[in-house]
């Protein structure tokens, strides 16, 4: 120990002392007492350290086993003094151990060192037990001062915020918050009941040390600590929680979106439905009771309006099975090769009839093979859907014009192009931005009072993409639409 000419006196009233002192004069420290040889020591055994040698130049000396080599810890007057200006009373010279300014004269300077190395400062083997348990809880857990600082940390709460525990120890709990987000009066509020018995529980936006910006589950418990009322903050990292409620919220949402565009489909194509059919059974029930009264352009208008009436409720029950079929997972995807030539050719044989009702000129103009790598059943879906709704909108007279030709993807897969022109009524502004959408499908009426619904051009929309190809409209209204879908020629490894 060095001695100063206040050395004696210190000695005498301090060297018995439990409690362990400091004594600073100058830029030096003159002198500590036995115990706060004992702290320091015990302190600087955890790394390989024997025993405290002595103070020299700024540099506490720990003697270690290597004999030649000592650990030279810098502890000088001047980091001591500033520190204690900046922090007040107390303040943490070295992890876990606190300093404490008793009283000072002009440039002298009396210390108390407090242990607050761990929450179980003890050697036995229970204490121990209880000090790696509580390093071990991936949970933060912080012992919170009435004067607000944080007295531990446990290994916790340093992984979780990305501090040291020297950085968080002597800080206020509420400077480990995230910028204006939280409501500091009420968790002031919350510290304050909490220290009154009352447990606490809120959460709580923190911020890393890199920055990031998360959400913590905190609770609040009052304990004592050293002889002294405490908290016990318990601090959960939540936002692997906070993801999961935002998925779960967004699927609820889509959900409720998808029982509201089925209920609304089956309530579009329920009254369809019911039209389609009252025709059906009116006119079939005068033809059955005024046979022999009717003309026979009255017979041949009233057998006209029943097969078309009996089309749209066909038509209308296969694309709600086919979408039934989507929605449950029941319609199997199957990509083949084959010709896409043959399979419009046998569509337009099936609509010819009915695009001569209206004087329909139905005309294809893609010549020799088409070679697509595709679904053949969702092909013919989505031609059947697009070329029966070109008939239906078309004026008397009109003309179809199916086309293909070559289209390069965004990933630069070779697909072909397939068009469906038409010179019907065409589409609105405002109904083209929504023809695609679920919640805005509606009743439509064709120029021969044929019913569409938009259930169709959903499900070829839903086709094309599941063939990893898509689907457009453009269209002027009362000029004509034209419908183009892609869909890809080769199989995808094969492009690669």
């Amino acid at each position: 120990m060095k001695y100063t000419p206040h050395a004696d006196l210190l000695n005498l009233l301090t060297e018995k002392s439990k409690e362990a002192y400091l004594f600073i004069k100058g830029s030096e420290i003159s002198y500590y007492n036995s115990s706060a040889e004992c702290i320091l020591t015990n302190y600087f055994s955890d790394q390989n350290s024997n025993y405290l040698v002595g103070y020299n130049d700024g540099l506490l000396i720990i003697s270690t086993s290597n004999a030649d080599l000592n650990l030279c810890i810098p502890f000088n007057r001047t980091s001591i003094i500033s520190n204690l200006e900046r922090a007040g009373k107390k303040y943490c010279i070295i992890d876990g151990i606190e300093a404490e300014k008793i009283y000072v004269d002009g440039e002298e300077t009396l210390i108390r060192l407090n242990e607050i190395r761990s929450i179980i400062s003890s050697d036995s083997k229970v204490d121990q037990f209880y000090y790696n348990l509580f390093n071990t809880i991936s949970e933060g857990i912080f012992i919170y001062s009435r004067d607000d600082k944080i007295l531990e940390a446990n290994e916790g709460a340093v992984q979780m915020l990305g501090y040291s525990r020297d950085l968080l120890l002597g800080k206020n709990f509420i400077e480990l918050g995230a910028g204006n987000i939280n409501d500091l009066d009420y968790i002031n509020n919350c510290i304050q009941n909490a220290f009154c018995s009352q447990p606490q529980q809120f959460e709580y936006w923190s911020q890393r040390s890199n920055g990031d910006v998360f959400p913590l589950d905190v609770r609040l418990y009052k304990s004592v600590y050293f002889g002294n009322d405490v908290l016990i903050i318990l601090a959960t990292d939540i936002a692997e929680r906070k993801r999961s409620e935002a998925q779960i919220e967004a699927y609820t949402l889509q959900l409720q979106e998808v029982n509201a565009t089925r209920d609304k489909y089956y309530s579009i194509i329920a009254h369809d439905l019911r039209s389609s059919f009252s025709s059906i059974l009116g006119l079939s029930e005068l033809l059955t009771e005024d046979w022999a009264e009717l003309e026979e352009s009255r017979k041949q208008l009233f057998s006209r309006n029943i097969f078309i009436a009996a089309d749209n409720s066909y038509k209308l029950l296969q694309n709600l099975l086919d979408w039934a079929k989507h929605q449950s997972g029941v319609f199997e995807f199957e990509p083949v090769s084959f010709d896409l030539v043959g399979s419009i050719n046998e569509i337009n044989s099936l609509y010819r009839l009915q695009a001569l009702r209206k004087d329909i000129k139905l005309i294809s103009e893609i010549e020799g093979q088409a070679i697509v790598f595709a679904d053949l059943n969702m092909v013919q879906s989505v031609l059947r859907n697009l070329i029966s709704n070109a008939i239906k909108f078309s004026p008397f007279g009109g003309t179809i014009v199916i086309s293909a030709q070559d289209y390069t993807s965004d990933i630069n897969r070779e697909m072909l192009a397939v068009s469906i022109m038409d010179e019907g009524v065409g589409i609105s502004k405002d109904r083209l931005l929504h023809l695609f959408e679920p919640q805005h499908i509606a009743t439509t009426i064709g120029t021969d009072n044929e019913i569409g619904t938009g259930l169709g051009l959903l499900l070829c929309k839903e086709m094309a993409e599941q063939n990893q190809g898509r689907l457009w409209v453009k269209s002027v209204e009362n000029e004509g639409s034209i419908f183009t879908f892609t869909i890809p020629k080769v199989p995808l490894k094969a492009n690669n």
